[in-house]
């Protein structure tokens, strides 16, 4: 077993030991730690979400069992697509296909709400909000991919070290431990007349294309 892959072992039981006691308590819900099958080194690209949609219920798993971001037939990952005009754009097409996905939060909650509570519980002497993000940067440092995209505000605040008041989504690019990370809207319905109409969706996908291409 080489470096990488007991490191991904091993930090597989450490969220397992934080994760299946608040399973327990909220009734059973599956939580992934990767939204694809495979997870490499140093990909292109590591797309971070909040948290997984849907109410499955179930034991963690440490992956998908197939490219969530590809392959599954669900609003959210259709807008995904949308933005990455998969599989139309040639060179995006291939970065979506294999990149590894991961999430602030992996716990799934069915929706933004149902993550209110869970946020605010305690893991020893820390919110679970704080340890999450101390488990996204160990992540990080872990996979060290050559981009980050951010797929709602919270997970990007996280990691440009940002409050809420201090977001703009007009300045939203930064770097984490020099890793270049792009902001992006998360996907969920709402935003999809905001955000994600006909003639934005371009605009979205020209600028992470420039981003992966450029940064």
């Amino acid at each position: 077993m080489n470096t990488f892959d007991t490191q991904i072992n091993s930090y597989w039981e450490n969220v397992q030991k934080i994760y299946s006691p608040l399973q327990e308590k909220y009734d059973n819900r599956c939580y992934y730690l990767f939204q694809t099958k495979s997870y490499v080194f140093n990909p292109d690209l590591m797309i971070v979400g909040l948290n997984p949609g849907g109410n499955y219920q179930g034991a963690g798993k440490i992956s998908q069992d197939k490219n969530a971001y590809v392959e599954i037939d669900a609003p959210w990952f259709n807008t995904l697509r949308r933005v990455f005009d998969y599989p139309n754009n040639e060179f995006l097409k291939t970065i979506l296909e294999y990149c590894v996905g991961t999430n602030r939060y992996l716990l799934n909650t069915g929706n933004q709400g149902g993550l209110g509570n869970i946020v605010k519980e305690m893991v020893g002497d820390k919110s679970f909000a704080n340890v999450a993000g101390e488990l996204l940067d160990e992540l990080i440092d872990i996979i060290k991919p050559k981009h980050i995209v951010a797929v709602h505000k919270d997970v990007y605040n996280h990691l440009a070290k940002l409050n809420k008041r201090e977001f703009n989504v007009t300045k939203a690019g930064c770097t984490n431990k020099g890793i270049p990370v792009l902001y992006v809207p998360n996907f969920s319905g709402r935003n999809k007349s905001r955000y994600f109409t006909e003639d934005k969706l371009k605009e979205w996908t020209t600028a992470i294309e420039t981003f992966m291409k450029e940064s």
